[in-house]
C-alpha cells in the first residue's frame, strides 16, 4: 500500500537475455518485477533501501508538472504528488521551502529545485 498522494512507480523487471535472473541487483529507488517469488518482498525491500525521498509540488493544470511527474516516471523513481491547488497548507509549505510561489517544485531529499531543470533533477537523482 502507498502512502497517500504516492505514486507508483513503473515495475521495471531485472533481465538478462529476456530471463529474470538470481543475480540481478535491483536499483536503489526502483521497483522489481517479482511475480509470485516468495522472495518478492525482501528483493523489492533491499531494492527501495538508499531511495530518494521525491515530493512534486503541483498543479493539475501546470505543464512543468506534468513534464517533471513523466520525467520521474520514466526513470522509475516513485514520488509524492502534492497538489498545491487544492492544498492550502501545502502551498504555504511549498512557498516556505522554496520561497516561490512557482510550480513544479520538487524536492530530493531536502534539496529543492524550482521548475523542470532535467540537469539538476538528474544531479539530485544520482542519474
Amino acid at each position: 500500500m502507498l502512502p497517500e498522494g504516492a505514486t507508483r512507480a513503473p515495475i521495471i523487471a531485472s533481465l538478462t537475455d529476456g530471463k529474470e535472473t538470481e543475480e540481478a541487483k535491483p536499483i536503489a529507488g526502483q521497483a522489481l518485477a517479482v511475480g509470485d517469488d516468495p522472495r518478492g518482498q525482501a528483493l523489492l525491500e533491499v531494492a527501495m533501501e538508499g531511495a530518494k525521498t521525491v515530493k512534486v509540488y503541483s498543479t493539475p493544470t501546470c505543464p512543468h508538472c506534468k513534464r517533471v511527474k513523466q520525467f520521474l516516471e520514466e526513470k522509475g523513481i516513485s514520488y509524492q504528488e502534492i497538489d498545491v491547488a487544492s492544498d492550502m497548507n501545502a502551498r504555504q509549505e511549498m512557498v516556505n521551502k522554496s520561497g516561490r510561489l512557482a510550480v513544479p517544485v520538487i524536492e530530493i531529499d531536502g534539496n529543492v529545485v524550482v521548475g523542470f531543470d532535467e540537469t539538476s533533477l538528474r544531479k539530485h537523482l544520482d542519474l
